[in-house]
């Protein structure tokens, strides 16, 4: 895998490791999706973390989503690697015009590890406008 120099970027007072995620972070904050940076600390799995909950009866569950965020494709021993980690999915780039967000989930079927593509906007609806947004704004250099 080719080495990508990340440039750090500030966002809203919180500095992020490369502009990738600082444009993931934004997407999220314009969706007004709650999620966590960096949630076990510095220089660690995941990248970010989103809440989830949902509600049967009467009760309220909060499932965890750990994304890591890549510039390029990982090669099979870092995804498989990711996956013991406990990560679900990956998002590569995903920033391009025209484009929806695209992110990868981990997943075993028939016993192989792969990468099975999902828009982002299915799992999150009404994320369109946000995603435009993102692609759009211009860090100061």
């Amino acid at each position: 895998m080719k080495d990508i120099k990340a440039i750090p970027t500030t966002l809203h007072g919180m500095t992020y490791k490369s502009r990738l995620e600082a444009r993931w972070a934004l997407f999220l904050t314009l969706s007004g999706i709650q999620f966590w940076y960096e949630p076990n600390g510095p220089d660690t799995l995941p990248d970010l973390s989103i809440a989830h909950t949902s509600t049967v009866g009467k009760v309220t569950q909060i499932t965890y989503t750990l994304i890591e965020i890549k510039g390029q494709m990982p090669n099979k021993e870092y995804i498989t690697w990711l996956r013991q980690q406990g990560v679900h999915y990956i998002a590569i780039s995903g920033f391009f015009k025209g484009l929806r967000p695209l992110m990868f989930y981990i997943q075993e079927k028939r016993g192989k590890l792969g990468l099975f593509a999902e828009h982002f906007s299915d799992v999150f609806p009404g994320t369109s406008t946000a995603f435009i947004k993102a692609c759009n704004y211009r860090f100061d250099l």
